[in-house]
Parts: structure tokens; sequence; C-alpha cells
């Protein structure tokens, strides 16, 4: 029983906020929505109530009238349709699409009109491929 009651206080402190719109967390859902949790809520406390009522007048010794599976499926059936109203994601905003084709002509390279660019020209420098090598280039042993 103290489940259900938890249960019941978190579906109604969902149903303040987006009232009292101190969050953005509800803001997207509509008020038909909202009045229908409130309305599935309301019937739940009084079905509690009811409940509470009666497993409180019983004797020790009396059979009880309700039984804790039929709590916990009525648990369930609360939480199972008003968090499915409650927990609908926001939806999306779609951004405006641009006509042009500024991405595609990004990616593809130029087309190539006219002879490979000639190679980079080196100073005078000589090649060190035949010199032994100096004390800049260093020489690896793999002894």
């Amino acid at each position: 029983m103290q489940e259900f009651m938890k249960t019941l206080q978190r579906i109604d402190e969902a149903i303040q906020t987006w009232q009292n719109k101190t969050n953005d967390r509800y803001s997207h859902i509509d008020k038909n929505d909202i009045e229908k949790v409130y309305k599935i809520l309301l019937e739940k406390q009084k079905w509690y109530d009811q409940t509470a009522n009666r497993l409180n007048t019983l004797r020790m010794q009396d059979d009880p009238t309700i039984l804790c599976a039929q709590i916990k499926q009525e648990k369930e059936a609360l939480e199972r349709e008003c968090w499915s109203i409650l927990n609908r994601p926001k939806p999306k905003v779609e951004l405006p699409k641009d006509n042009t084709p500024a991405d595609t002509s990004k990616k593809q390279a130029p087309p190539f009109n006219g002879p490979p660019p000639p190679p980079p020209t080196t100073s005078n420098k000589k090649s060190s491929k035949n010199q032994p090598p100096t004390s800049q280039q260093t020489t690896l042993n793999f002894d």
C-alpha cells in the first residue's frame, strides 16, 4: 500500500510541475493528455482510499478483502497508463533544409584541367644517398 501511495504522489507532483510550469520536462504535453492523467489519478486515489478504509476496519482474524497481488496490479496499471503519457519525448525540432548543395561542393574535388604541377625545387644541396653519415645523421646498430 505504501508503494501505491508513493506512485500516486509522484504522478501528482508531475501534474503540479506541468501546471506551475516550474520545469520544462512536461511542457510539451498537451492539456488533454494531462487531464487524462489527472482523471486516472483521481480514480486510483478513490480506489486506494476505499481499499485502505476496508483494510483498516478488518479485525486481525478476518480474511483480507483485497490481496497484495491485486494492489500490485492496480499500481502497475496506474504507472503504465500515466507514465506512458508523462514520459513522452519532446518532439524534435527540424531545422529548415537549404536546397543549395553547399555541402556537396565542399566534398567534391575541383576538376583537373591541366598538366601536373612541377616537383618542388631544391636548393643547391647534394643528395646524401651515397655519402657517409654526418654528425646530424644517426646510424642504428642492431648488435
